[in-house]
């Protein structure tokens, strides 16, 4: 019940991204949720203020559900439906009864010519 209830949030209120891996350019479609860090040391933090806004390239959170293979997330690379492109920094599964219920990575804006697609 309760893996039912997270995975199904999950896909409901997920945003489709693309996760592709390092070395072997495998494409793995997933869905997931990002959050931001936050940062209780302005100092440290790594928003940046210009005229038109502010720019914050600080890490964020990615929940998301498993794919149904098994991938390697070290430098993987993963893209949202804007084609916003985040590397893997730490992943990690949670589990329940034995059973994964699901992923948090902490993931970090990157260029978008990284990889191609």
């Amino acid at each position: 019940m309760i893996y039912q209830t997270i995975h199904n949030g999950i896909e409901k209120e997920g945003i489709s991204c693309t996760l592709t891996e390092y070395e072997s350019q495998k494409h793995y479609p997933l869905k997931g949720i990002f959050q931001s860090v936050g940062m209780k040391n302005k100092e440290h933090s790594q928003i940046s203020y210009t005229r038109h806004g502010r720019n914050d390239e600080s890490d964020l959170l990615f929940i998301f559900n498993t794919p149904d293979e098994t991938v390697e997330y070290e430098n993987a690379v993963l893209s949202d439906e804007q084609n916003n492109r985040y590397y893997f920094r730490k992943c990690r599964p949670f589990y329940y009864r034995g059973k994964i219920l699901y992923y948090l990575a902490v993931v970090v804006p990157c260029s978008g010519g990284v990889i191609g697609s």
